[in-house]
């Protein structure tokens, strides 16, 4: 029997999260029945009202439909008797919470509003009315929500949305079993594709078709893209390395050269602890300066003693731009090359629920075969990992099942 109530509950979790992100911060009222600002008094304010404004279907053949429903976020803001405070800092706080209150589970990558949709985000341009309407200020952000149920009656199971992905290391690369062999939740999971290729071995003569056919191998593979860099996956299940404690990272920062030249101490953020220097550029300019290791530096160079840099009486008053790597309390890789052979594998299970109904692959022994982080201009980097499945000493290469 398909679900006959969608819509309702969605937005009854929607209002009850926000009230109880919202109230607490001084926000009068969270409701779902609109009142327009011209019929209220500025005592009922802050409110948010909670709007549908729509909703959108995507369609295909052979596959239950995608339902996405749209809604907004009215919020009404007064400055009472003090119209010298800037009605941005009233409403700006409340914005900041209902972000929070949006925001996406750290290990799972969404807000599903306790498991009812797929997901619920800010998502579109928001309209801001600051101190336009006299002393009231109105601001309006979209929201979209991805259902995940539908009205379809298709027998069997469908896939919706990228699944959850987890990761247990069982050897690892040169340490045997692994130190700490607690399974991995891959964290905002953008997708996996799994694939089965048989290896067809055909009986010829001299007749130009075959005649007969036989499978010689079987090779399962697959990629999983992923919108977070975890450390300890890409240790544990590409390396086959135990991630240390410690983490290496970039500081650049602005420095004014004393007058007549003299030295810069660059100190690391966090309490970190200087590693390397990576250089230092004219922040004017971008002209890179030249380091040097022997005598007195000149205008355009500089000498380097540990985190102490040096310049020249030339340089003095100008502003330089010094990079440079630090070690800090984190999680790390130490990328060491191991013997020809040793090969880390890890038991994985890939799981997809849509309409009540779960999908889970189990693949019991797998190694990564390649490891790439993708970055590109005003997008977020990904990273993507592909692996491989085999039988191992048991012949068992894994389960797919649906429930």
């Amino acid at each position: 029997m398909p679900p006959l109530n969608i819509r309702e509950p969605i937005f009854e979790a929607l209002t009850a999260k926000l009230h109880d992100a919202l109230v607490p911060v001084q926000v009068k009222a969270v409701s779902r029945v609109w009142k327009n600002w011209a019929d209220m008094d500025e005592i009922q304010m802050p409110v948010v009202y909670i709007v549908e404004t729509g909703e959108r279907t995507v369609t295909e053949k052979g596959r239950p439909r995608a339902l996405y429903l749209s809604a907004d976020l009215i919020i009404y803001t007064g400055r009472g008797q003090q119209p010298e405070i800037v009605p941005s800092t009233i409403f700006n706080p409340i914005m900041d919470e209902i972000e929070k209150a949006l925001a996406s589970d750290p290990v799972t990558g969404v807000q599903d509003l306790g498991g009812l949709v797929s997901h619920c985000w800010i998502s579109g341009h928001t309209l801001i009315a600051e101190g336009t309407l006299g002393p009231i200020s109105v601001v309006v952000m979209p929201v979209e929500i991805l259902t995940s149920a539908s009205f379809d009656t298709t027998p069997g199971a469908f896939w919706f949305d990228s699944g959850e992905l987890y990761i247990e290391p069982v050897v690892m690369g040169g340490q045997g079993t692994p130190t700490d062999p607690t399974p991995i939740k891959v964290g905002n999971l953008k997708g996996v594709s799994i694939e089965a290729t048989a290896t067809v071995v055909n009986l010829s003569s001299q007749f130009q078709v075959s005649m007969g056919k036989a499978i010689s191998g079987l090779a399962f593979k697959g990629t999983a893209q992923i919108g977070v860099f975890d450390g300890a996956t890409m240790s544990r299940v590409m390396l086959g390395q135990n991630p240390t404690a410690t983490a290496r990272a970039l500081h650049s920062a602005d420095y004014t050269i004393p007058s007549g030249g003299g030295t810069i101490t660059v100190v690391p953020p966090n309490a970190g602890t200087y590693n390397r220097d990576l250089g230092a550029i004219y922040a004017a300019t971008g002209l890179r300066l030249a380091r040097i290791t022997a005598g007195n530096p000149a205008a355009g160079q500089y000498k380097l003693a540990g985190n102490i840099y040096t310049f020249a009486a030339g340089d003095g008053e100008k502003v330089v731009r010094i990079s440079c790597l630090y070690e800090q309390s984190g999680t790390g890789l130490e990328i060491t090359s191991l013997y020809k052979g040793i090969a880390p594998h890890f038991f994985m299970v890939l799981s997809g629920t849509y309409d009540g109904k779960k999908t889970t692959l189990v693949l019991e022994s797998v190694v990564s075969s390649r490891m790439q982080i993708v970055t590109s201009l005003e997008q977020f980097a990904l990273m993507n990992f592909e692996f491989e499945a085999f039988a191992g000493p048991t012949g068992r290469l894994g389960t797919l099942g649906s429930v």
